[in-house]
């Protein structure tokens, strides 16, 4: 059975994200450890690392033929902590939004992506950066029952 549109875009977004290193233009080499949905820890000598999840597809209106869908995906970062500086942050930040105005429709599997939220996390006070969390949303129609 082919890929449902929804793998389709993740399985695009990871690429792109994997071309995310100095040698592409970019200002990290966040490209280098990319995962999706991965559910443990990540080990210190694996940082920087991404993993995407796309917890929730909102579909929305339907025709007799199709529906308008919305996925959730959360792009979670974790750097070194107590190595990454704030400035470190905002050039991961940049290189991940600049990864996605490449093209927004992902070879066109969706209608658009849009920004919702990021965010620097932070521990001891607020001095320590620990990671990155960047929200956002792509929407996609595909035909009735098959996401």
């Amino acid at each position: 059975m082919a890929d449902t549109i929804r793998e389709q875009i993740i399985a695009a977004i990871i690429t792109r994200f994997e071309g995310i290193v100095k040698e592409g233009g970019y200002k990290s080499d966040l490209g280098d450890n990319i995962h999706h949905f991965r559910g443990s820890d990540f080990e210190p000598a694996e940082l920087p690392a991404l993993n995407i999840i796309d917890p929730r597809n909102n579909i929305g209106s339907a025709t007799t033929i199709q529906f308008d869908n919305l996925i959730d995906i959360e792009v979670q970062i974790k750097v070194a902590s107590g190595e990454t500086t704030y400035k470190d942050a905002y050039d991961i930040i940049e290189d991940v939004y600049k990864a996605i105005a490449v093209d927004d429709t992902w070879g066109y599997l969706a209608l658009d992506t849009l920004p919702v939220s990021d965010e620097i996390e932070t521990n001891h006070g607020g001095k320590v950066i620990s990671g990155i969390t960047i929200k956002i949303q792509v929407q996609y129609q595909a035909s009735k029952w098959t996401f």
